[in-house]
């Protein structure tokens, strides 16, 4: 679905890439809503806030459909990367001086912690996106320890069972 065709449209893509930011902050607010009504005891409205997140992820889902920013799981990784390299290179440094200049130690401190997880982030992705790109997301060189998601069955070899023998799973169930 791409609206952008040209013409005199009223759509902006800034616009609906705002209005998914949004979204994407409303989940985010309202699944940390749902963590406090939970420590509160309240797990009903917990529960209504988790569902409302889940309404928002939806909404965001179809403003980036509509802006052509959801693509195949290579692609997808690709800018997830990048993203995690600018936070650990750019943003996170430039917070983190800022920080420093204006003498909010502790603030400093965070984002400098905050610069190294988003980099461990991008390690992380890399390794997913060689795993992708080398086809070997169900098969290794080495012996690992592949776990049943659905039952927790582990299998030491190269390469998950193509039937979990514990529940039936097909291979796919295995990390």
């Amino acid at each position: 679905m791409n609206y952008f065709g040209g013409g005199d449209l009223l759509l902006d893509k800034n616009d609906i890439f705002e209005a998914a930011k949004n979204e994407a902050f409303a989940r985010c607010r309202y699944e940390l809503f749902a963590e406090i009504a939970h420590e509160e005891g309240l797990h009903y409205f917990a529960k209504i806030l988790e569902e409302t997140a889940k309404n928002e992820l939806s909404h965001f889902r179809e403003f980036m459909n509509i802006l052509g920013l959801i693509n195949d799981t290579k692609s997808n990784l690709n800018t997830a990367i990048k993203s995690e390299t600018d936070e650990s290179v750019n943003i996170y440094p430039k917070l983190y001086e800022n920080a420093m200049a204006d003498r909010e130690l502790d603030t400093a401190r965070l984002f400098q912690q905050i610069a190294k997880i988003e980099a461990r982030h991008k390690e992380r992705l890399g390794k997913l996106s060689e795993i992708l790109a080398d086809d070997s997301v169900y098969r290794r060189t080495k012996k690992i320890k592949w776990k049943c998601r659905v039952c927790g069955y582990v299998h030491e070899s190269t390469a998950p069972p193509v039937k979990c023998p514990g529940c039936q799973s097909l291979k796919e169930a295995y990390e």
